[in-house]
């Protein structure tokens, strides 16, 4: 028989929501700063790298992530965009990654000398 959702049950759930924000939060801003840092500008990489972001910390925080909770979290655009929801989860080969090497991944994906105005050290 399961428990009954109580009053302090509730007051878990939002305490458990706002600290989820507040990581995103963290994290994106940690993204855009590590990406002007190490010069990479371009629209596709910011975008991949703050999903990959938003990825890494739910699975962090060992919770499931929608593409429309990654939309809003990184402040796309979704009104003229049809989104699938579906689950996006971090695949296992990236388990255990510290988020400077996903970012530094997903930046290696881009062939286009045109993306890397100044490499990383």
């Amino acid at each position: 028989m399961t428990k009954p959702w109580i009053r302090e049950d509730t007051k878990e759930w939002i305490t458990q929501m706002e600290n989820r924000v507040q990581d995103m939060q963290y994290y994106l801003e940690e993204a855009i700063l590590w990406l002007s840092v190490h010069g990479y500008h371009h629209p596709d990489m910011t975008i991949a790298c703050l999903t990959m972001t938003c990825v890494w910390v739910a699975n962090m925080r060992n919770e499931p992530i929608t593409a429309h909770e990654i939309m809003e979290m990184i402040g796309a655009d979704t009104e003229e965009v049809e989104i699938k929801d579906d689950i996006f989860e971090l695949a296992p080969n990236y388990h255990g990654w510290e988020i400077e090497e996903i970012w530094y991944h997903v930046i290696r994906q881009y062939d286009d000398p045109d993306y890397h105005p100044q490499q990383p050290n």
